[in-house]
């Protein structure tokens, strides 16, 4: 997924689209204290570092690329949450693992958003897959230099 932070005004309806879709929120958007976008949800990243760490692999790579959480082998013990570089590893009640699963296996209609996306009424999040999403990346802050260039 990607974040549009120039279109973004943290208006929460991605967070709240996700708690209805799911268990829990599975992404928070934030407006900091000087004015930024900060966003936390999965980046469902090629190596994940907290699979890598997960000592029962309840979180893994799965086979369609994204990173699954599987709750019912974690332990608690925390350390995918201090792994991961997106704070996205979110936890239950019951003190078990969980993370934005694209809403897999409950995408519906023809366009198969996930409930964050499908409810951003300023087309701020969008569904890309990892290469398009380091691409962006790369051209943001391409532009973010040249704007701050012309200042």
């Amino acid at each position: 997924m990607h974040l549009d932070r120039l279109h973004c005004d943290a208006c929460g309806e991605c967070t709240a689209a996700c708690a209805t879709a799911g268990r829990t929120a599975r992404i928070r958007v934030d407006r900091g204290a000087g004015g930024g976008i900060a966003a936390f949800f999965c980046r469902h990243c090629g190596r994940p570092l907290c699979a890598q760490v997960c000592p029962t692999a309840s979180l893994a790579l799965g086979a369609t690329g994204t990173v699954v959480a599987r709750p019912q082998r974690c332990l608690g013990c925390r350390m995918c949450l201090v792994a991961c570089p997106n704070d996205a590893v979110f936890f239950d009640g019951a003190g078990k693992s969980d993370k934005c699963d694209l809403c897999f296996g409950s995408l519906r209609g023809t366009d198969r958003q996930p409930a964050c996306v499908a409810a951003c009424t300023r087309g701020a999040l969008r569904l890309v897959g990892l290469r398009h999403e380091s691409a962006i990346r790369r051209g943001a802050a391409a532009a973010a230099r040249q704007v701050a260039f012309r200042r």
